[in-house]
C-alpha cells in the first residue's frame, strides 16, 4: 500500500504514534509490546535497528503499520525495559526518522531513572553504538569485553550524542563501537571502537557524562601461517593471514625439511613480498629437486614477526607443506617504485624518501648516488639504509622551498641475486613544500583539571583530517609551528603515558583512553602569521 502518483514528493519523517504498553507504565506483566508508525515503513530496516534492553529474546510480527514484539522469555521481575530504535531505520520511500525513539517500562514498582549521557567526537558519527556493560558486582580484573554482551546499546545520533536510560544505580563500563554486523559483538578486525577515560557510576540515577574520541579498528590475532608455494625450484613463498612486519627473524629460525629423507635445506636470504606484504618470500642456499614435499616451520620463539596492529606470531609448532617443481628463478631485479613522484612538488619535510626494488639489495655504494640541490648544484649529504632487503631509505636534512634532484646511477645498487645486473639509472625531482604558507598558533593554558599529568594541545582540522600539536609547559605556555593555512578546533587532552600523542584506549588487555577536553574554540590560521595569546581553560 502507498499514497496515489502525483502532488508534491513525501519529505516528512516516520514516527512512532502510539504504543502498548504506554510510555512509562509500570507492574507490566504482558507477553508483547506493539509500536504503531504513522506511516509504511522499510520493515527490515526497522527490525535491523530496533534492540531490546536489557537483552531479551523476542519475535516480530507486522501488521499493516503496526509491530508486535513477542517475547519468548519470562522478563525479570523488577526490572526497568527499554525498546530502542535508532535512526537508521527508514520508511517505505527510505525517509529516515528525525530522531531515535525510547519506549521505556517496568515490571516492578518503580522504573530506574538513572541515565549516563555523553558525546562521541567523530566527523561522521553516523552507525556508532555505545555498548554498556554493567559492572556492578564483577571481579573488574577477570571481566573480558570479547567474552560479554552489553546489557544496555544505544545508538549515537547525527549530532554525536547519546544517552543511556532506564539504568539501575551502580558501575557501567562503556565503550564506543562501529557494529558492522548489528551482532552486539566486537569483532576482531572489523569494528572500530574506542574505550573511555573511566568507568561511571550512576548514583541516585545521576552520572558523570561521557566523552569519548572516535576510533581504531580492533585487531587482538596475530597472523597465522596458512601455507607455502614454490615459485621456483629455489623461491618458496611462505603465505600468512595478514601483511606482517619483521622484528627479529634470521635464516636459521625457519625449518625446511624433507622428511623421507631427513634432510634439511638452509635459507639464503629471506624478505617481504612489495606486492603482497603478507607472504615471506625465501630464496633457498641451493636449488631443489622437483616433486620433494618439503615441510615448514618457524621452530624458534625468538623470531618476532608482526601484524602491523603490533600482534606477535605465535603459531611455531605449526608445519605446512609444499612440493618443489622444477622451474629455475627467473627473477628479475628491477626498480619498483618510490615514496615520492618523480616532479612532485609540496613535500613535506618529514616526508620519507625512499627508493623499492623488487629482489633483495647486496649493498648500496654511496659515491653512486648524487643529492643536489638545484638551485645552485651545491651537494646534500645523506645517509642510506636498507630495510626489508628491499627498500632502499635515503635520509637527509631539507629546508623549505627547495627543490632537490637525485640521480642513482646502475652502479650504486648491487643486486643480491637475480639473473640480471641493475642497468637503469634512476632521477628524482621535487619541491619542498614553501612555509611561507604556514602560521603559528600559541597561547597560554589554564588548567584547573587537578591532575599533575602532561597536557597536550591539539589543533584538528575542520575540513580535513590534518593534526597539529604542542605539549604544555611548566608555565602553561604552548605553542605550534609550520601549521597549514585553514580552520582548527582546540582541543587539549592528559598525556597520561607520556608519549607525546592521544590514545584511544584498548580492548585487549583492557585500557581507559586519555581524558581529553572541549575548548570549545576555533582559530583560523592564516600563512606567515602568528596568532598569539589563546587563552584555554580545562577543568572546573
Amino acid at each position: 500500500m502507498q499514497a496515489p502518483s502525483g502532488g508534491p514528493p513525501d519529505v516528512t519523517p516516520p514516527a512512532i504514534s502510539n504504543t502498548y504498553p504506554k510510555q512509562g507504565t509500570i507492574n507490566f506483566d504482558g507477553k508483547k509490546v506493539e509500536l504503531h508508525f504513522t506511516k509504511y515503513m522499510n520493515k527490515n530496516s526497522v527490525l535491523e535497528n530496533l534492540y531490546i534492553q536489557p537483552l531479551t529474546n523476542a519475535e516480530f510480527g507486522w501488521s499493516g503499520r503496526k509491530l508486535s514484539i513477542e517475547f519468548k522469555e519470562n522478563l525479570k521481575p523488577r526490572t526497568t525495559y527499554l525498546i530502542n530504535l535508532g535512526t537508521d531505520y527508514t520508511d517505505f520511500k527510505n525517509i529516515k526518522p528525525s530522531e531515535a525513539f525510547s519506549l521505556i517500562f517496568s515490571t516492578g514498582e518503580i522504573i530506574d531513572t538513572g541515565r549516563i549521557n555523553g558525546l562521541v567526537v567523530d566527523k561522521n558519527p553516523q552507525g556508532i553504538f555505545i555498548f554498556a556493560y554493567d559492572i556492578t558486582n564483577i571481579d573488574i580484573d577477570t571481566f573480558q569485553l570479547l567474552n560479554a554482551l552489553p546489557k544496555y546499546r544505544v545508538q549515537v545520533g547525527v549530532s554525536g550524542n547519546f544517552t543511556l536510560q532506564g539504568l539501575a544505580d551502580g558501575k557501567y563500563r562503556l565503550i564506543a563501537v562501529k557494529d558492522q554486523f548489528k551482532d552486539l559483538i566486537l569483532n576482531e578486525n572489523q569494528d572500530f571502537f574506542s574505550t573511555v577515560y573511566q568507568d561511571f557510576s550512576v548514583i541516585n540515577g545521576k552520572s558523570d557524562d561521557a566523552l569519548f574520541r572516535f576510533g581504531k579498528i580492533i585487531d587482538f590475532s596475530p597472523p597465522k601461517l596458512f601455507s607455502a608455494e614454490f615459485e621456483s625450484n629455489q623461491k618458496l613463498k611462505l603465505f600468512f593471514s595478514e601483511n606482517i612486519l619483521i622484528r627479529n627473524l634470521n635464516s636459521s629460525s625457519i625449518s625446511i625439511l624433507d622428511s623421507l629423507s631427513n634432510q634439511s635445506y638452509k635459507i639464503r636470504n629471506f624478505y617481504i613480498d612489495n606486492q603482497d606484504q603478507n607472504i615471506l618470500i625465501l630464496i633457498l642456499d641451493e636449488k631443489i629437486e622437483a616433486q620433494k614435499v618439503l615441510h615448514i616451520s618457524i621452530p624458534d620463539s625468538n623470531a618476532v614477526i608482526s601484524d602491523t596492529m603490533g600482534n606477535i606470531f605465535n603459531e611455531f609448532g605449526k608445519t605446512v607443506k609444499a612440493k618443489s617443481i622444477t622451474d629455475e628463478d627467473v627473477s628479475e631485479f628491477r626498480f619498483l617504485s618510490t615514496s615520492i613522484k618523480d616532479s612532485s612538488i609540496n613535500i613535506p619535510l618529514d616526508r620519507q624518501i625512499s627508493f623499492t626494488f623488487t629482489e633483495p639489495i647486496d649493498s648500496v655504494i654511496d659515491e653512486f648516488i648524487e643529492f643536489y640541490q638545484f638551485s645552485d648544484s651545491s651537494s646534500i649529504a645523506f645517509s642510506t639504509h636498507v630495510i626489508n632487503s628491499t627498500k632502499l631509505l635515503l635520509n637527509a636534512p631539507l629546508n623549505f622551498n627547495s627543490s632537490y634532484f637525485i640521480k642513482i646511477l646502475p652502479q650504486a645498487i648491487i643486486p643480491q641475486f637475480g639473473i640480471n645486473k641493475f642497468q637503469d639509472t634512476i632521477p628524482l625531482f621535487f619541491k619542498t613544500e614553501d612555509n611561507r604558507n604556514y602560521g603559528t598558533v600559541s597561547g597560554t593554558l589554564i588548567d584547573s583539571s587537578g591532575t599533575e599529568l602532561q597536557k597536550g594541545v591539539v589543533l584538528e582540522g575542520i575540513n580535513d583530517n590534518r593534526f597539529y600539536q604542542a605539549i604544555v609547559n611548566h608555565n602553561g605556555k604552548w605553542l605550534i609551528e609550520n601549521i597549514r593555512s585553514g580552520d582548527y578546533r582546540i582541543w587539549v587532552y592528559e598525556d597520561r603515558n607520556g608519549n607525546n600523542k592521544y590514545d584511544y584506549g584498548n580492548v585487549l588487555p583492557f585500557e581507559f583512553s586519555e581524558k581529553f577536553y572541549l575548548t570549545g574554540l576555533t582559530v583560523s590560521v592564516k600563512s606567515r602569521w602568528e596568532t598569539e595569546g589563546i587563552t584555554l581553560h580545562i577543568g572546573k
